[in-house]
């Protein structure tokens, strides 16, 4: 039976290059199998680039996404509190307040999902700008929901 070619291309490899093992840090250089000797992963030769790192996408990603979770608790548990107010409460504030989370929520939405469709474009950039993005990203939705929330306090 003969081996795949990766595995060859693997063992040549590792034959001229002092190489750890990504599991366990254990030298790789001479390994007869595609195999690390001493934790037992499975190894392959493969292609990577540093800007996959998930580092800035996952902080966009949790910006929005904690938006969307706080905006809908405060939607959700105002919308309840109108609905069973006793006596019922007149169009006004509480109404306007549950409207803007709700508004909130739908943004967030919209947003996570504009982040999480552009995870091809968001790699395509370089560590620095993704950073930067993801920066802007946080600050954006965290000054909205401060402006939002001062707004609130100011009129209430």
């Amino acid at each position: 039976m003969t081996e795949p070619v990766s595995d060859q291309l693997l063992r040549d490899f590792l034959a001229a290059t002092d190489t750890a093992c990504p599991v366990c840090g254990h030298g790789l250089r001479g390994v007869p199998e595609p195999r690390c000797p001493e934790c037992g992963a499975p190894l392959r030769l493969g292609v990577v680039t540093t800007q996959t790192s998930p580092g800035p996408w996952v902080l966009a990603i949790c910006s929005w996404t904690l938006a969307l979770g706080f905006d809908s608790i405060v939607a959700l548990f105002m919308t309840i509190g109108v609905a069973v107010a006793r006596p019922p409460l007149s169009v006004g504030y509480p109404y306007i307040f549950a409207a803007t989370f709700l508004t909130l929520s739908v943004a967030s939405l919209i947003g996570l999902a504009r982040v999480i469709r552009a995870r091809p474009r968001w790699n395509a950039k370089p560590r620095r700008v993704q950073w930067r993005d993801a920066g802007f990203t946080f600050a954006g939705v965290a000054a909205l929901h401060a402006i939002v929330g001062a707004t609130i306090l100011l009129n209430g």
